[in-house]
């Protein structure tokens, strides 16, 4: 299996992945929409429910890879 047969969603999952950490970690969120950055503060009691939605994620999409390029057995 080559990096070119890894799919459009798991590369979409990362992003979100990496982007809750951060948002969890630095405690500001980022969005970009057209062209336009957007930074908003994240409340102090919703920073452990963004990491742990972004480790969840980040280990399932990391999963999913490990699975196509057989390093972990499938079920």
């Amino acid at each position: 299996m080559s990096i070119g047969e890894i799919s459009w969603l798991d590369l979409v999952g990362f992003t979100v992945a990496v982007t809750l950490l951060e948002a969890a970690i630095r405690g500001v969120g980022v969005t970009v929409l057209k062209g336009h950055r957007n930074n908003w503060r994240v409340a102090p009691r919703f920073r452990p429910i963004l990491g742990l939605a972004g480790v969840g994620l980040l280990v399932l999409v990391a999963a999913d890879v490990l699975t196509k390029f057989n390093v972990l057995p499938r079920r």
